[in-house]
């Protein structure tokens, strides 16, 4: 990998995880709702360096914010980012940001239900909570993806 490469990543990387550290800072109305300001900074990743880095981007913030806030959410933060971030690789850098970061926000969501379902053996949840956040996450993904696409251009030329 060459060190530019190395370096944006690392950029990315550190962006990423403060974006997810600052995301749960913010009150919402629900537990499990958030803006997904995480999402910006691994859509950034993917776009400009790849798939194969973005993987690596979303695991270390991942990670990182697991070390900083605890482990109580690290299943559901794992779950969520890895049905997104497959949703990502599947829909391609040829992709528009908002459609791509909806459908992520929809699997995250999704993911993020059905451990919650396994961890609290509540299978109600599917039900009840589902389209709450599921509606909320959607709105997200969408002003999220909005994001990305008006970095992009600016972000990429760095």
């Amino acid at each position: 990998m060459k060190a530019s490469v190395l370096a944006r990543a690392g950029l990315l990387t550190a962006a990423t995880a403060i974006l997810a550290y600052l995301d749960s800072l913010i009150p919402t109305p629900l537990p499990g709702i958030k803006l997904g300001l995480a999402n910006v900074g691994v859509l950034l990743t993917f776009y400009i360096l790849g798939g194969g880095t973005a993987s690596v981007v979303s695991l270390l913030r991942v990670l990182i914010v697991t070390l900083i806030t605890g482990f109580s959410a690290f299943p559901y933060s794992l779950a969520g980012a890895a049905a997104a971030l497959a949703v990502t690789l599947l829909m391609g850098k040829d992709s528009d940001p908002r459609l791509t970061s909806v459908l992520g926000a929809a699997a995250h969501t999704v993911a993020q239900i059905c451990v919650a379902v396994v961890i609290l053996s509540e299978p109600r949840l599917f039900l009840t909570y589902l389209p709450l956040i599921g509606a909320a996450g959607v709105l997200c993904g969408f002003l999220t993806g909005t994001a990305v696409r008006c970095a992009l251009p600016l972000i990429s030329k760095i």
